[in-house]
């Protein structure tokens, strides 16, 4: 006779199990997405314990089922659509469907429900205006409400030897993010990541996503930088050797966090965000090209020698170009 190992089936959660799990993983109590999402705490449970029959009509049910997969972070068409298809028609397999309990008085009373070619139009048009105003107030309290925003780097009080950190998160797609006033450019999907230049000492990032509204979600972190300490000319060469080996280039962000990009012998090394107060210095065989957002707040020094603002006005300077013949004779031009 064979023999037959037991083997214990693991099986898949529902969706009611899945929708509960990501709440409380997320820490988010029925009670505030009740207030979040403007819908019947009732609801929200019965999807949870997956009690279909007492879930309003289909038209609802996917509307509260779609803000609520969006307020998880969850992908309604992908994962919770076909999921709550799939259960429900097997619900209805199993139980048929929900049946009102008999009025036998209204049955004495009234005459049979006939339905009609004008019934169905009408409830036609009665589910789609319901639909449509639905999804109109679903958009709308979407756009009210401030955006989701999330900063995986830096974290909050981290220490560092270098002048460098990369800020990387991600938001609601669309709206304006900024790190310390400058503006940022954002992935498709709402992502970004920025390089910062940050100054000795402790440093306040603040990155702030801001939609059409004005509405706006704040996330700071303090970062301690200790850069190490360099004896006098051992970081420096001398300005007669500065001369005829290379161009050197040292910029410092006066008063507001500037965007740069930098090349060296037209080899990008830099793009990023430097903060007021920070510096940061290039080296090239033969010349180094700067591009500013905003000019009017870069110094710079060229080999040593100060050459002070990239222009004395606000706005982009583009792809300024410092040869070593340049940076010789002491002119931009």
């Amino acid at each position: 006779m064979p023999n037959f190992r037991k083997k214990k089936l693991k099986l898949p959660k529902t969706l009611g199990e899945y929708l509960k799990k990501n709440r409380e993983d997320n820490g988010v109590s029925l009670e505030l997405a009740e207030r979040e999402l403007k819908v019947k705490q009732s609801h929200l449970i019965a999807l949870e314990e997956g009690r279909y029959d007492d879930l309003p009509v289909d038209v609802y049910s996917r509307g509260i089922l779609k803000s609520y997969a969006a307020f998880l972070g969850l992908n309604y068409e992908k994962d919770i659509l076909p999921r709550f298809q799939k259960e429900k028609g097997i619900h209805v397999n199993v139980h048929g469907p929900v049946k009102e309990k008999p009025d036998v008085m209204a049955k004495l009373k009234n005459p049979r429900f006939v339905i009609t070619s004008k019934t169905i139009i009408v409830t036609v048009i009665v589910s789609i205006i319901l639909g449509l105003g639905f999804y109109l107030w679903y958009q709308f309290s979407t756009f009210a409400s401030a955006p989701e925003l999330t900063v995986s780097q830096p974290e909050e009080g981290l220490e560092l030897s270098t002048g460098i950190v990369t800020v990387v998160g991600s938001t609601t797609p669309g709206v304006d993010l900024l790190i310390n006033g400058q503006k940022i450019a954002l992935a498709e999907n709402g992502s970004f990541k920025n390089r910062l230049s940050l100054q000795n000492g402790i440093n306040l990032i603040e990155i702030i996503a801001r939609n059409k509204v004005g509405k706006e979600t704040i996330i700071r972190r303090n970062i301690m930088v200790e850069l190490p300490v360099v004896a006098k000319g051992e970081d420096k060469k001398s300005e007669s050797d500065k001369k005829t080996e290379e161009v050197e280039i040292e910029i410092t962000i006066q008063n507001a966090a500037t965007w740069l990009s930098i090349e060296e012998d037209g080899k990008s090394v830099y793009e990023g965000t430097m903060l007021p107060g920070s510096s940061q210095t290039f080296n090239a065989t033969k010349s180094i090209s700067i591009t500013s957002g905003k000019g009017s707040n870069t110094l710079i020094k060229v080999n040593g020698e100060d050459w002070g603002l990239l222009q004395d006005t606000g706005g982009v300077v583009r792809d300024l170009v410092i040869t070593k013949e340049m940076a010789e004779s002491g002119t931009v031009r």
